[in-house]
């Protein structure tokens, strides 16, 4: 099917759409000019580059876009995860994080939560929030939202103090030994230690344990 829409016109159309957003834009365009340059920017490219180019540069701006890319999704996971009431929502994927987030702490006590309640509250299809959540946080769905309960489960160890057995039902896990097992995958150490401020890298030897 064939449209007038021009490169700057589309990029700016998928740039503002959340269901393709995230997705990195390179331009390779014969327009030379500032004026042009500045256009493609503004409409969201993530790189202009113009024609004749050197491809040895593009590739260069190819990889740059990927570290970019895990950079952000390293954010994403440190920092909306971790403080999801501390973080300001700037771009159109943060604010769709933070809505994710949201709706996953609401229900973050239900063991029954899912994909189908989560596509339902948010009102998007299962395949785009799996494609964004994937491409903004490198986990698929469950596993995000496994991640979110465990690192919840992690705040009320450390700041509440309260027993496994309690946080994990706080959580969405029935079953304490099972959460217990994806704890210790997740952060390392088992949850008792972890409340007791005990991580992978301050864990006292077999030495120093048995002296």
């Amino acid at each position: 099917m064939k449209t007038d829409m021009d490169g700057i016109t589309l990029c700016r159309k998928l740039k503002n759409d959340l269901r393709t957003s995230h997705i990195p834009i390179i331009f390779l365009t014969a327009r030379t000019t500032e004026e042009s340059n500045l256009e493609g920017l503004e409409a969201g490219a993530d790189v202009y580059i113009q024609k004749p180019f050197n491809f040895d540069v593009l590739k260069a701006q190819v990889k740059s876009l990927i570290n970019s890319r895990e950079k952000i999704r390293i954010n994403f996971s440190k920092n909306i995860i971790l403080q999801p009431r501390e973080i300001v929502a700037t771009s159109l994927d943060e604010r769709f994080m933070m809505k994710l987030m949201e709706v996953i702490e609401k229900n973050i006590a239900n063991p029954d939560f899912g994909i189908k309640n989560l596509t339902d509250e948010i009102n998007m299809s299962h395949s785009v929030i799996f494609r964004k959540v994937k491409a903004l946080t490198g986990s698929n769905v469950i596993e995000f939202i496994q991640s979110v309960r465990l690192k919840k489960a992690a705040q009320l160890l450390q700041k509440q103090k309260l027993p496994v057995s309690e946080v994990s039902l706080m959580v969405g896990f029935n079953d304490a030994k099972y959460f217990s097992k994806c704890f210790i995958k997740e952060f390392g150490v088992w949850p008792r230690e972890y409340a007791k401020g005990i991580t992978p890298e301050n864990q006292p030897d077999e030495e120093n344990q048995s002296s």
